[in-house]
C-alpha cells in the first residue's frame, strides 16, 4: 500500500470527520459533529486539512489519515512570524504502527514551508514523537493553586469592573495587542479568535480602567467547583496588564474575593515573580512527596512544542541584541525539510540576523546541532550554552557561548492560544 497526501477538500470532510471520531474519543463529537467543526472550526475550514489517502484505486483508496494546518501569526523578538499551528493529526484505527503519523506531519511541514509558514507550533499527545519530527519544547508555566486572601489587597481594585457583555469586552482586544509585542510566542488574534477565548459565554472577564477612557489590564477567568479538593476556585485562564498600576489593582480585586472564593487557580509565567506578590507560600499539596524540609509551592505545566520550517526566512526576520556583533556558522541536521539540512552562516549585526548558505568563511562560534535544539534556542526557550553543556550541541570557536547567549535572549516563551 502506498499513501498519496495532499491538500484536503469537502469531499474529504465526511471520512476524516470517521477518522477524527475514532481518534479523539474523549473529545465527545459524533462523526456528525466532527463535520462541523471541520468546516466551520474559527481557526480554519476545510482549507487548513492535509489528508493522507490510500493510492488503490476507487475500491480500496479512502482517507486513512490527515491533520490541520492553521495559519498564524506568531511574535517572536518584536517581529510577527508566520506560523503553522499543527493540530488534529489523526490515524485510521486500521492503519496505526505502519508510520503513517510521521509521514503526515513531514509532508504537512513541507508543504507549510512551501506555501511561506517560516515556523511551526503544537500541542503535543506524546512529546517523544514531535520530537523525532524536529519540534522542541517551547513554554512553560508555573501553576499556583493559592487563596485569595494571600494576594495583596490595594484600593485601585475599585477600578476593576466585570466584562461580560461584548459592548463591555470591547476595549480587551486593545489591551492584548498592546500588551503582545513584547511577549515570546504568543499569537496575532483577529476577531474570530476571540469566541474561542470566551468559550460561548462560559468565561468572564474583568478590566482595568484607570480612568473611564484608559483600560491597561484584564483578567479571563471561569467559575470552578473543586469537589475533590471540598472548595470552591477562581480559575484564571489568562492575566495582562500594560503598567505596574493595571497589575497591583487585578491582583487586588482577586484578593477581594476571598470572601466567596477559597482559592485561585493561577498560571504564571516563569519570570512574572508571582511568588514575591504572595503572603504564604506552603500550602498543602497531595501526591507530592516531600523533600526534606523543602516544599512545593507550584507545579510546572509544559505546553507547546516548537520547530523551525525554513531557516533563512525565520533567522533573517529574527531580531537580536544590538550591542553584539558576531558570526555563527551552523552545521544542522533536519531529516524531515532538506532545505534547512547542512551548513549556515548567520552573522549578527546592529540588531539584525544576515544568513547565507554554507559555512565555509571565518567564524567566531560554529555549532553542529539538531533541528530540535536549533528551534528552541531561536524562539529563546534554551540557551545556546545550556545547549551546549547539555551535549545537544557541538561548538568549536574563539568567542565565548556566553556571548550568542546575550544576543539571542528573549523573554521565555508561553502562548494563551491553543490549536
Amino acid at each position: 500500500m502506498s499513501l498519496v497526501f495532499r491538500n484536503g477538500c469537502e469531499d474529504d470532510v465526511p471520512s476524516f470527520a470517521q477518522v477524527c471520531a475514532h481518534s479523539f474519543p474523549s473529545v465527545g463529537l459524533s462523526p456528525p459533529e466532527w463535520e462541523v467543526s471541520l468546516r466551520d472550526d474559527v481557526r480554519g475550514g476545510v482549507d487548513t486539512l492535509w489528508i493522507g489517502e490510500e493510492d488503490g484505486g476507487e475500491e480500496d483508496g479512502g482517507v486513512v489519515a490527515g491533520c490541520r494546518l492553521f495559519r498564524y501569526q506568531q511574535w517572536i523578538s518584536g517581529v510577527r512570524m508566520p506560523m503553522t499551528g499543527l493540530s488534529t493529526v489523526a490515524i485510521s484505527a486500521t492503519h496505526r504502527r505502519r508510520g503513517l503519523a510521521g509521514d503526515l506531519v513531514a509532508t504537512g511541514l513541507r508543504e507549510a514551508r512551501a506555501t511561506g509558514d517560516a515556523v511551526s507550533a503544537l500541542y503535543p499527545f506524546r512529546t517523544s514523537f514531535y520530537h523525532r519530527l524536529g519540534y522542541g519544547m517551547s513554554g512553560e508555566v508555573r501553576q499556583y493553586r493559592v487563596r485569595p486572601r494571600d494576594l495583596p489587597d490595594n484600593p485601585a481594585r475599585r477600578h476593576v469592573e466585570i466584562a461580560d457583555t461584548p459592548e463591555a469586552r470591547a476595549d480587551i482586544p486593545s489591551i492584548y495587542d498592546r500588551w503582545v509585542p513584547a511577549q515570546t510566542g504568543q499569537v496575532v488574534r483577529g476577531r474570530r479568535a476571540w469566541e474561542l477565548v470566551w468559550q460561548q459565554d462560559t468565561r468572564h472577564a474583568a478590566i482595568y480602567r484607570a480612568d473611564p477612557d484608559r483600560a491597561t489590564g484584564y483578567v479571563v477567568f471561569r467559575y470552578l467547583t473543586d469537589d475533590r479538593r471540598g472548595g470552591r476556585a477562581i480559575d484564571v485562564e489568562e492575566i495582562v496588564w500594560l503598567d505596574p498600576a493595571a497589575r497591583a489593582a487585578l491582583y487586588g480585586w482577586l484578593a477581594s474575593l476571598a470572601d466567596q472564593w477559597d482559592f485561585i487557580l493561577y498560571r504564571a509565567h516563569p519570570e512574572e515573580s508571582f511568588v514575591e506578590f504572595l503572603r504564604e507560600l506552603c500550602y498543602p499539596a497531595e501526591g507530592i512527596p516531600p523533600w526534606h524540609s523543602w516544599f512545593p509551592t507550584s507545579n510546572v505545566l509544559a505546553g507547546p512544542m516548537f520547530r523551525i520550517l525554513d531557516v533563512e526566512r525565520a533567522w533573517g526576520e529574527r531580531r537580536v541584541d544590538p550591542e553584539w556583533s558576531l558570526t555563527l556558522a551552523l552545521e544542522l541536521h533536519d531529516p524531515q525539510i532538506p532545505e534547512n539540512e547542512g551548513e549556515w552562516t548567520l552573522r549578527l549585526d546592529e540588531g539584525r540576523v544576515h544568513v547565507r548558505r554554507g559555512a565555509s568563511g571565518p567564524a567566531d562560534l560554529r555549532l553542529a546541532l539538531p533541528i530540535d535544539v536549533l528551534s528552541r534556542i531561536f524562539i529563546g526557550a534554551l540557551a545556546p550554552s545550556a545547549a551546549v553543556m547539555a551535549g545537544l550541541a557541538d561548538v568549536v570557536g574563539t568567542a565565548p557561548v556566553l556571548a550568542l547567549d546575550r544576543a539571542l535572549r528573549l523573554p521565555l516563551p508561553w502562548t494563551f492560544d491553543r490549536f
